[in-house]
């Protein structure tokens, strides 16, 4: 008889502490925002800096071309994406930049809103310094 007890009071733990974790698993999923991401999936799309899909409002890339409203990048994962140029866009780099230092061979970092399109108007780019030893300037400079 005791032991009867004891295994339904470990039984209802059981099931009470499973349908708590359900409900907590679905009360998250509905709760989360469109623009987090999460540290596996960041890895999986390249992540920023890597040449990856954009990511929170970001992506990067080399310059392919421009012209005075849009930059095409290259991004490392062999995909392309345009980016508008707003007139409040800032280009960020080691000096103040203009949207005349965005040259075809310059790596980027874009932050900006995401368009129906696929497209995105950028905020902020950042000009990225080029790696040790490369010695070859942009194409396009």
């Amino acid at each position: 008889m005791k032991n009867n007890i004891i295994v339904s009071v470990l039984a209802t733990l059981v099931i009470a502490g499973g349908i708590g974790f359900y409900a907590g698993m679905k009360y998250s999923s509905s709760n989360t925002s469109t623009t987090q991401i999460t540290a596996g999936q960041f890895q999986r799309d390249g992540g920023v800096g890597r040449g990856g899909r954009s990511a929170n409002g970001m992506t990067s890339g080399e310059i392919l071309s421009r012209d005075a409203t849009s930059l095409t990048i290259q991004m490392r994962d062999g995909g392309s994406r345009i980016i508008f140029l707003a007139g409040s866009t800032q280009v960020i780099k080691a000096d103040p930049g203009t949207t005349t230092d965005l040259m075809s061979g310059e790596q980027i970092t874009a932050i900006g809103g995401a368009n129906a399109d696929g497209s995105m108007t950028a905020q902020t780019i950042q000009i990225r310094p080029r790696k040790f030893g490369t010695t070859t300037p942009p194409s396009g400079s």
